[in-house]
């Protein structure tokens, strides 16, 4: 009786396939990202405030790959987003650390 149970099971069709294989497949994943690319492309611009459009992609979702990449690579930009539109803006270095040594001075008092 057993037996006939565990026929009866084994031939019931299973929602998945399971594939032995030799190797894994390669990645398609490149190893720079247009993100990348595109602060390459801002920092090589003579311009200081440009506007970044992607088709399929929002300001916010570019916004927290921007931020990371930046900071990553110490770069002298700062993320602005306006009316869901994103903007690079150029910034000193000097500039930058008078900000923040304003904001720290300020903080003492």
């Amino acid at each position: 009786m057993l037996g006939m149970m565990y026929m009866a099971m084994s031939e019931i069709p299973k929602p998945y396939k399971l594939t032995p294989v030799k190797e894994l497949p390669p990645t398609k994943r490149l190893k720079r990202s247009m993100y990348d690319d595109i602060l390459n492309d801002v920092m090589a611009s003579t311009e200081k405030l440009i506007k970044i459009e992607v088709p399929g992609k929002t300001a916010k979702s570019m916004y927290a790959s921007f931020k990371n990449r930046i900071k990553k690579r110490n770069l002298a930009l700062k993320i602005r987003v306006r009316e869901k539109a994103l903007y690079l803006e150029k910034i000193s270095k000097s500039i930058e650390l008078n900000e923040a040594l304003n904001i720290s001075s300020e903080r003492n008092f």
